[in-house]
C-alpha cells in the first residue's frame, strides 16, 4: 500500500486524501477522507477544474494511465462510451 506521500506533487500535497494504493497496472486508488475510493485522477480533476458527469470518464491526453500528476493539462473528460471506444480503437485495451 502506497503512503499519502506519493500524492505529493511538485512539492505538494493533495488535501483530503486519507490514503493511496497502487493496482498492479500502475494506476493509483485514492481513499478520501470521506470513505470514497476513487481514481487519483478523477480526484484531481474533481478537485482542481469541477464536477464530472457521472457517465463521464478522465482521460490521460499522454496515454500515460500512471501519470497522475496534478498539471491538469493531463486530463480531458470524455464520456465513457467515447472512452471505451478510444481505447479499444486505437490501443488494443
Amino acid at each position: 500500500m502506497a503512503s499519502n506521500k506519493e500524492t505529493q506533487k511538485q512539492g505538494r500535497r493533495i488535501s483530503g486524501i486519507k490514503r493511496t494504493f497502487e493496482q498492479p497496472n500502475g494506476r493509483k486508488i485514492v481513499t478520501l477522507k470521506n470513505g470514497k475510493i476513487m481514481p487519483l485522477a478523477r480526484y484531481l480533476v474533481l478537485k482542481y477544474q469541477g464536477p464530472i458527469p457521472d457517465d463521464h470518464e478522465v482521460h490521460h491526453n499522454n496515454g500515460d494511465c500512471t501519470d497522475d500528476r496534478i498539471d491538469l493539462s493531463n486530463y480531458s473528460v470524455w464520456h465513457k462510451d467515447y472512452h471505451k471506444e478510444f481505447h479499444a480503437t486505437y490501443l488494443g485495451e
